[in-house]
């Protein structure tokens, strides 16, 4: 009973309004404590956002921004690279998605600076 997998008869039958919604509310658990890591998580993270139409409202945009900057911080306190590859790779294609695409991190530079500033973040709160 972990929920459904976002299938692609389902997602087509999603309207903007509903991908919005279901985006935000997913983004809300993931600030909230929810892991973004797990498979069926990053899935449906991923399919939202390829259905996302620009240009966002600055809701949207407010959102996605909020996503990104909880999504570095986690990746900034991955401590074991080897072992969490699988994660970190589903994490690396949200924040390239939301930071680049949807230039909420400032383009590619923005988006490397931001991790940067997480990882310096993290690294004096340990």
């Amino acid at each position: 009973a972990s929920g459904y997998e976002p299938s692609v008869r389902l997602v087509l039958q999603m309207d903007q309004v509903m991908i919005r919604r279901v985006l935000s509310h997913l983004s809300y658990y993931v600030e909230d404590g929810w892991s973004p890591c797990t498979p069926r998580r990053s899935v449906w993270l991923y399919t939202l956002l390829a259905r996302l139409e620009r240009p966002l409202h600055r809701d949207d945009a407010a959102v996605l921004y909020g996503l990104l900057k909880e999504l570095t911080n986690i990746r900034a306190n991955k401590l074991n690279l080897q072992t969490e590859r699988e994660e970190l790779a589903r994490i690396n294609m949200l924040i390239a998605i939301i930071g680049v695409y949807f230039e909420q991190g400032g383009g590619y530079d923005g988006v490397m600076t931001l991790s940067a500033s997480s990882s310096a973040i993290a690294i004096t709160t340990n």
